[in-house]
């Protein structure tokens, strides 16, 4: 990649961030873009190295709700762009800060879809699996309607240890309020269960 793309995506980084933030505000959640470095402000999901590497764009504090940060990753996919390095995906996670060590059992997890027929687009059902959070999750009749009703059914939800944090990691666009209510409902459960560790 050229110096002058590297620094156009980086300008574009920003812009996004800016963007998003506003966007936050406008759909009435309390967000806060941090400045570069703070230490509110958390790492890449993945260490850089040969096979895996991912910049973060930025981190917006969320004030008032059970997610404590919106942060975007940037990370490169596929191949054949015009340098031949591929383009890359910006992906927004909804993390919660909580000491999440002896946790990755009970909170990884990942939303199942159940669609109408084998070539069928329609969801008509929508399951979790994992460890206890699965299980609250899938107790949570509300959360299933809503997610439901919006079609946002690809939802994972990750420890990371390196940043003692969890993700929750969803649709790639700027939230819908019925969205971030969606991810801000699962960080409610999270936090149940952080909480009781504590």
């Amino acid at each position: 990649m050229s110096i002058f793309k590297k620094i156009k995506n980086a300008a574009t980084g920003e812009e996004l961030m800016r963007d998003l933030c506003e966007h936050l505000r406008q759909i009435g959640v309390n967000a806060t873009l941090l400045e570069s470095g703070s230490p509110e402000a958390i790492g890449p999901r993945f260490k850089k190295g040969p096979f895996a590497s991912e910049q973060v764009l930025g981190n917006i504090r969320i004030e008032g709700q059970h997610i404590d940060l919106l942060q975007v990753g940037r990370r490169g996919v596929g191949g054949g762009g015009e340098d031949g390095g591929g383009g890359t995906e910006d992906q927004p996670f909804y993390v919660v800060r909580a000491n999440v060590d002896g946790l990755e059992n009970k909170l990884d997890v990942k939303g199942k879809p159940k669609k109408k027929g084998f070539f069928s687009k329609e969801v008509v059902d929508f399951q979790w699996e994992g460890g206890d959070l699965a299980r609250r999750l899938n107790a949570d009749a509300d959360l299933k309607t809503m997610i439901l009703s919006t079609g946002l059914v690809d939802i994972v939800v990750k420890c990371d240890k390196n940043n003692q944090c969890i993700r929750i990691v969803g649709y790639l666009g700027f939230p819908s309020r019925e969205a971030f209510d969606i991810y801000d409902r699962i960080a409610s459960h999270i936090r149940s269960i952080t909480d009781a560790q504590s």
